[in-house]
């Protein structure tokens, strides 16, 4: 159960930072979706044996983000299995470097002709 919990609430931690909803209030755990999301879910992939063959782990993890946020802003998450999810994270990542990578070259290359 604590593996469950601990990653519903570090998943609603990063869609928190991603945009999908914010906090209301500093004194009380009062969450709103965000706007162009009240029309449409986040689908989010999730790769794992735990994941897979725990028996109710999907049904905790949803669980522990409606009690972490409110059942409104959970319902707009979407948990499915991926494939080979950690494979294409790597790609991700590494794609996703190289690009940034190649927009510094750009910048500097810039700087020095100015």
């Amino acid at each position: 159960n604590r593996s469950a919990d601990l990653s519903a609430a570090l998943l609603l931690g990063v869609l928190e930072k991603t945009g999908l909803y914010t906090k209301v209030s500093k004194d009380k755990d009062l969450y709103m979706l965000k706007e162009e999301y009240t029309k449409k879910k986040v689908t989010v992939g999730i790769d794992g044996s735990v994941w897979q063959k725990v028996p109710r782990y999907q049904q905790r993890m949803k669980s522990m983000m409606q009690k972490i946020v409110n059942k409104k802003i959970a319902d707009k998450i979407k948990l499915v299995h991926s494939n080979d999810g950690s494979g294409k994270g790597a790609a991700f990542a590494v794609a996703t470097h190289n690009d940034y990578v190649r927009r510094r070259l750009q910048m500097s290359n810039y700087k020095k002709y100015d």
